[in-house]
């Protein structure tokens, strides 16, 4: 059995066994992963929009998917340093008082919410004041040398998008949020190889993949669960957009594909391509 070890590149130096599980990147490949990195922050830098980035190795299936809706949403009042505040011009520290307010429910709904996120999603500190954790969010610049797969959330989409659904469809837009890891980089389609960049291998998922995937277990029903995301829209600079569209032969609703619209999310890296992505979410 061949055994392979790590090595120092400058000294020449053995610094280490490579144990089981571990992955190998290649210096092409982590070059390419930087240049991708910088050219989104770039890019998204220059936009002037607000946005988080949401680790997309995070498994959030042991939230109900209307508390990921409201956690993804609570998240856009994050500050650089992942406390949360009710402005960013003022820096008013958010409470555990002001969750009603700020989630628009009732009290009894934001202490639900707030007894399924405390501690492993949201912390409180000696002051009362709430913090994301930094392990799953992260306002600001990445650090290169975590290696960290993620997704950009957007400020002004995930608000229009959780306000005009007014706690109605919460459940739906939970079951695509928790599928984040399944989202396409480059493509914001679901699949099953996200990182994937080249259309051609890219392995959609169907409705009825998606439908196994959230435990959705009438798949005789699919054509309704299709309408009740057609039916989900926003206001995106004045005009109406949806959250999500499919691509299908108009027949079969089970093979139908997501794609995810990237007013909401996108950390791919060409600008041009999003922009293209957009045209399919008009009304």
């Amino acid at each position: 059995m061949c055994e392979y070890s790590i090595v120092d590149n400058e000294t020449g130096e053995i610094v280490g066994k490579l144990k089981s599980g571990d992955v190998i990147v290649t210096e092409e490949a982590r070059k390419h992963r930087y240049e991708m990195r910088k050219k989104r922050e770039s890019r998204y830098r220059s936009k002037g929009e607000r946005y988080i980035f949401v680790n997309a190795t995070f498994d959030f299936s042991d939230l109900p998917p209307s508390i990921v809706t409201k956690l993804i949403y609570l998240s856009t009042y994050a500050d650089y340093n992942n406390s949360l505040v009710a402005s960013i011009k003022s820096k008013t520290a958010i409470k555990r008082c002001d969750l009603p307010k700020i989630l628009g429910v009732s009290k009894r709904t934001s202490e639900r919410f707030w007894e399924s996120v405390k501690d492993k999603y949201v912390r409180e500190d000696e002051n009362g004041s709430l913090w994301l954790n930094d392990s799953i969010f992260k306002r600001g610049k990445l650090k290169n040398k975590t290696a960290v797969e993620y997704q950009q959330f957007y400020f002004n989409g995930v608000r229009a998008l959780y306000k005009s659904a007014n706690g109605k469809n919460h459940n739906h837009l939970g079951y695509l949020f928790q599928l984040i890891p399944l989202i396409n980089r480059e493509w914001n389609v679901l699949c099953k190889n996200p990182l994937e960049t080249e259309l051609d291998n890219i392995q959609l998922i169907t409705m009825e993949d998606f439908c196994s995937y959230i435990g959705y277990k009438n798949t005789s029903n699919i054509s309704k669960l299709k309408k009740i995301y057609d039916a989900v829209e926003f206001d995106v600079r004045g005009k109406k957009q949806k959250f999500c569209a499919f691509t299908y032969n108009g027949l079969d609703t089970t093979k139908a594909k997501i794609c995810v619209n990237p007013e909401i999310l996108y950390v791919g890296s060409n600008g041009g391509r999003v922009e293209v992505l957009k045209l399919f979410f008009k009304e």
